[in-house]
């Protein structure tokens, strides 16, 4: 559960971060439609609701909270290293984690 609330969390700073002009510009090379910034923004927020959600179903209301305060940390420090060193790739730490997102443990 912890690996799909911090998926759902580096994929909510995406967003986050793709609803930026400078980011996209930065990652994808173009600028994005002001319906697309939209869309990102949303989307990022809703990404950042589900980790939250994950993280109180895995360790119960005061922990999943403390839990996600530390799993936002991780994904925003792993966001922001791939948007410095290789902002083309800030994609591919979530296509590593999707093999344990769903595991039971």
């Amino acid at each position: 559960m912890t690996a799909l609330s911090l998926l759902l969390a580096y994929g909510g700073f995406a967003g986050l971060a793709l609803a930026q002009e400078r980011h996209a510009r930065q990652a994808l090379q173009r600028t994005l439609s002001n319906r697309l910034q939209q869309w990102f923004r949303m989307s990022g927020a809703l990404c950042l609701s589900a980790a939250l959600i994950a993280c109180i179903t895995a360790a119960g209301t005061a922990s999943g909270i403390v839990l996600w305060c530390g799993v936002l940390s991780a994904a925003a420090v792993a966001l922001l290293l791939m948007l410095c060193l290789a902002p083309r790739w800030f994609f591919m730490p979530p296509l590593l984690l999707i093999p344990f997102a769903f595991s039971v443990t």
